[in-house]
């Protein structure tokens, strides 16, 4: 199952939620780079925070994360975040037709299965 948790600020609760009902959980989010292609000030806390809720579980950020490596949308081809665009691009298409469009997609697919061993 996916969840889209509104935001990244909100992924460490959900880490806290999910660790504490023994539910297994693998988590996506991007760098969200500016225009110069440095890293956001706001997603620097945010991995910061996220790497101390897991390290706190005693779970390595690197096991638990697939970070695409720079906007979702621009790994995606899109111009603006927009979840129905995203859905409608991914839906009519197979997992092997996912995977040659979408490379970064394909990368995060085979982080999740692995981790979570499906």
């Amino acid at each position: 199952m996916f969840v889209d948790c509104g935001s990244k600020n909100d992924i460490p609760n959900y880490v806290r939620l999910c660790y504490g009902l023994g539910i297994n959980f693998f988590i996506v989010h991007d760098t969200d780079l500016d225009d110069t292609g440095k890293q956001k000030a706001e997603t620097k806390k945010f991995v910061e925070d996220l790497k101390g809720v897991l390290t706190g579980k005693g779970l390595k950020y690197e096991d638990c994360v697939f970070v695409f490596p720079d906007k979702l949308e621009k790994s995606m081809g899109l111009t603006s975040k927009d979840d129905s665009k995203i859905i409608a691009l991914l839906e009519p298409k197979t997992y092997k037709q996912v995977c040659k469009d979408h490379p970064d997609l394909k990368l995060a697919m085979d982080k999740i299965v692995k981790q979570l061993k499906l």
